[in-house]
């Protein structure tokens, strides 16, 4: 769903969905997924993406993180008119730990990083962002403490957006006459292109700094 001014959204399918060949074995958990943006059927009106920034920078132990995700959903039946709908989404705040290795976690046999964000069923695959702003991990795998001895303590693993970088993904739907497009060599614009090259250029922002 994109939301849009006047408390309206639309409903846009997934048209493709790029990943690891080895994930999660071999890789981090990261996959990337394109939304039809409507170039297709109306050109003139297609739909624009809102870009947040990504960053290799991890946060120091201690520092405050967060994430913004869509746990505790259900799922949509949009055919009956009726149909009320309502999306629960929210801030969730914690403060990052440390990083372990592929070994640290039998589930997780990747690299990844803990912090103490509550990270609720469904909010798997949403950014987390340092103190800057921008993304530096994905959403993996939290652990629910509720009702028990630990009860009102969370954790969490997150994995690191550098594994984006090297992940093959599918030309994006871009307009034929728009600087995007002219900014992709054109010996590139039929094949796959990786997470580095769409931030070479310029349809990814990756930040260096904090």
């Amino acid at each position: 769903m994109q939301f849009t001014p006047g408390n309206t959204f639309h409903l846009r399918r997934i048209l493709s969905a790029s990943f690891h060949p080895g994930a999660p074995v071999e890789r981090p958990d990261i996959a990337v997924c394109q939304a039809d943006n409507g170039l297709a059927t109306e050109p003139a009106g297609a739909e624009i993406n809102e870009r947040i920034g990504l960053t290799l920078v991890v946060p120091e132990p201690g520092l405050p993180v967060g994430t913004y995700a869509y746990p505790d959903n259900r799922e949509l039946d949009m055919r009956p008119p009726n149909e009320k709908v309502v999306i629960k989404a929210d801030f969730f705040e914690g403060s990052f730990i440390g990083r372990r290795d592929a070994t640290s976690h039998p589930y997780i046999r990747y690299p990844h990083f803990e912090t103490t964000v509550e990270l609720r069923g469904k909010a798997s695959g949403g950014p987390v962002f340092g103190e800057a702003g921008h993304a530096f991990a994905v959403n993996c795998r939290g652990w629910d403490f509720r009702g028990g001895e630990h009860e009102g303590r969370h954790l969490s693993y997150v994995v690191s957006v550098e594994g984006f970088l090297d992940l093959p993904i599918a030309v994006p739907q871009i307009p034929p006459w728009s600087a995007e497009y002219a900014a992709i060599p054109p010996t590139r614009r039929d094949t796959r292109l990786t997470g580095r090259e769409l931030v070479e250029y310029g349809h990814v922002a990756l930040h260096s700094n904090t």
